[in-house]
């Protein structure tokens, strides 16, 4: 049976101008083998998403 868990996926981002300096990012990805899986993608995009936002507060300060 194929191993399912590191096989090659499409991650589509878009990104939304809400106006002002606020923009709204949607992240999609798809097709999971196991909840296990969409629980260690989940929060490794929640991190990087997360990372990307204090960065760029940083940016908008100095």
């Amino acid at each position: 049976m194929e191993d399912l868990g590191d096989r090659q996926r499409v991650v589509t981002l878009a990104l939304r101008d809400l106006g002002g300096q606020a923009t709204e990012l949607v992240i999609t990805q798809e097709h999971f083998a196991t909840v296990e899986r969409y629980a260690l993608k989940e929060e490794g995009w929640t991190q990087s998403v997360d990372k990307l936002e204090r960065l760029m507060s940083a940016d908008a300060s100095a």
